[in-house]
């Protein structure tokens, strides 16, 4: 585990970010997730600040809000997602043991 200070950031499309740096807290990091389908990737860290769980998205590779430049490339992207999500699923129970451990 690791402890690390974090500030409050918004991604907005375009890559533009909206930091909030009066809102700054201490976060122990309780595990980190990297999963890739194809050219596309998440990287997602599980945080703890107390009795609060919190869930930040690292990276996303393409961005959220990036689109493919034809309907080829939209359905390749959008296949891509989809698997994400899929593995994502295998790590919910993981996370969810974690958020109950944390509890008590």
């Amino acid at each position: 585990m690791t402890t690390e200070k974090t500030e409050e950031n918004e991604e907005t499309c375009g890559r533009q970010r909206q930091e909030d740096s009066s809102s700054k807290a201490s976060f122990t990091t309780l595990s980190s997730i990297a999963i890739q389908a194809g050219q596309t990737q998440i990287v997602a860290s599980v945080l703890q600040s107390g009795s609060l769980i919190h869930l930040q998205l690292v990276q996303f590779q393409p961005g959220l809000c990036e689109i493919g430049s034809d309907q080829e490339e939209n359905h390749i992207l959008i296949q891509e997602q989809q698997q994400l999500l899929e593995k994502l699923q295998v790590h919910k129970d993981s996370h969810s043991l974690i958020k109950a451990c944390t509890k008590y």
